[in-house]
Formats: structure tokens, sequence, C-alpha cells
């Protein structure tokens, strides 16, 4: 048979939690402590939840993005327009007219969304469907693992934040009934 030492972390823990033999601890207490475990144990199961979302979502997009790139092709346009925003303006992009040659080698004209601020004449990249005309710019694999991981992280924490919630009134709840409780012992031996 073992015998646990003073200095046994396992046996710390447990009684931390509320186990182990104390005649002053009251049932509320183990609630607690069963609480404590329960909401550290959900938190890990959040937080690998988060990571297998994020890794999921990042999968899904690089493969988008795989799928975009193979049906695009990029080429180099010519701006025909400056993308000058109105002074005070908080736009970051804005239409404007491109000069391209396509798969084919014909030469076309056609709008496209640019960065604001970029004078005419600066080359673009502008990507290109099966038709020749202009498409819009695919999914980076950068972006897939960024959407990816602030998926995770946006739901990890959104879970957490609901787990810390109910923790609270949970622990709201055994509070009220256990300095209930000690009240009521209070008035008991206040009465003898």
């Amino acid at each position: 048979m073992r015998r646990y030492s003073r200095h046994d972390p396992l046996l710390g823990l447990v009684r931390r939690i509320g186990w182990g033999r104390n005649t002053l601890r009251r049932p509320v207490d183990r609630v607690e402590g069963l609480l404590v475990v329960l909401a550290w144990l959900f938190s890990a199961a959040i937080a690998l939840g988060g990571v297998a979302f994020g890794l999921t979502v990042a999968e899904s997009d690089l493969a988008t993005s795989a799928q975009q790139m193979s049906q695009l092709h990029a080429t180099t346009g010519v701006m025909l327009d400056s993308s000058v925003a109105a002074p005070g303006s908080t736009v970051l992009s804005m239409p404007v007219q491109v000069r391209y040659t396509d798969q084919t080698g014909v030469t076309r004209t056609g709008r496209t969304v640019e960065a604001a601020g970029l004078a005419a004449g600066t080359s673009v990249p502008v990507w290109l469907d099966g038709q020749g005309g202009i498409a819009a710019t695919p999914m980076t694999p950068d972006d897939a693992v960024v959407n990816g991981l602030t998926a995770g992280a946006v739901g990890a924490a959104g879970a957490e934040g609901l787990l810390l919630a109910v923790y609270l009134v949970v622990r709201w709840r055994t509070d009220h009934r256990k300095f209930a409780a000690i009240d009521l012992e209070w008035a008991q031996l206040s009465a003898r």
C-alpha cells in the first residue's frame, strides 16, 4: 500500500479542489472545486476545438484558393485612369479603366478595382477568366491561412466567453447558497 507524503503534488491538487478528508469543508466547497475542474476541462476542450475549427477553415479556403487560381490567368494591365480619391476620403480602393492583353494576344480594356492613390500609366496585376474578361482577384494561400487563424481564434474566444459567463453565474449561485448557509449557522450559534 502506498503512503502519501505531505509533498505529493497530485494529493495536494486533489485536496485544493475539494476532495479529501476535511471536516471543515462543506458540500458546497466540494461543488466549487468541481466547478473549477470542469471549467478548466471545458476551456481546454474549447481551445482544441478552436484549433480544429481554424485548421478546417484554412484547409477549405486553401482548396478554394487553388481552384480559383487554376481557373484564372494572371496578366499585367496598365491603368488608363488615376485612382485618386477625393481629399479627406477614406476609400482604400476604387474602380479604374485598364488596358491589358488577354491569353490570345488581343489587347482589351476593362474595369477593375485597384488601390486608391495610383496614377494613370501604373502597371497593375489583372486576373482574367477563361473568356479573357477581367475577374475578381482570387483568394491567395496567405488569405486562406489568415481566415483560418481568425475563424479559430474568434470561435474559441466566443466559446470561452460563453463558458466564463456560465461559470460566473453558477459560481454566483453557489456563493449565494454558501453565504445563506453561513448566515443560518451563525444564527444558530448566536441563539445558544
